[in-house]
């Protein structure tokens, strides 16, 4: 469906007034909008099952999450929001896919610089105000060796640091042999 915006030959400064007066594109601004919800319920939905049924890391549930969301996102708005049955679907997915990706990488930039943020010292809800009141906010043991930001870990340092944590000690001490290589 082509919008008579589209096609007016209007000066380029008189365009988005004729687009504004056009109520087509208002319904397709609805459909984006509803597409881009359902988009969004698809990606928390996929991430839910993957970190939980799957048992998948954050990292890699958020990328398969982020795939299906695309997927989904290309296929109804090619087919409803702006019906471009016409032009090489390759080619149109190819230009969503890049675009798409250069989003999901400014959300996990900006998920890099914020989560480190909320992982400031764990305070409970009663004496902090900031939580909801009697809320526990959990907090790493103080004795693990935490690397500064971008040095990585020897494989002696991440058993070392997983064996702090008490579940992981007593796992360890049941089957003495799980990690026996490092």
């Amino acid at each position: 469906m082509r919008d008579e915006a589209a096609t007016v030959d209007a000066p380029l400064l008189a365009r988005p007034a004729v687009g504004l007066r056009t109520p087509a594109n208002w319904l397709q601004l609805l459909r984006f909008g509803a597409v881009g919800a359902s988009g969004y319920a698809v990606n928390l939905a996929v991430f839910a099952l993957a970190m939980g049924a799957l048992d998948l890391g954050h990292k890699t549930a958020a990328t398969v999450a982020f795939l299906v969301a695309v997927t989904n996102n290309f296929g109804w708005n090619r087919h409803w929001t702006f019906r471009a049955g016409a032009g090489h679907a390759g080619f149109q997915a190819a230009r969503f896919l890049a675009v798409s990706v250069a989003a999901f990488l400014l959300a996990l930039a900006a998920a890099a610089v914020l989560l480190p943020a909320a992982s400031a010292p764990a305070q409970t809800g009663s004496s902090a105000g900031s939580t909801a009141p009697g809320a526990t906010v959990l907090k790493a043991p103080s004795n693990l060796d935490v690397p500064p930001r971008g040095r990585r870990l020897s494989a002696r340092q991440v058993i070392r640091t997983a064996e702090a944590v008490p579940k992981i000690a007593a796992l360890r001490r049941e089957q003495p042999r799980s990690y026996s290589r490092a």
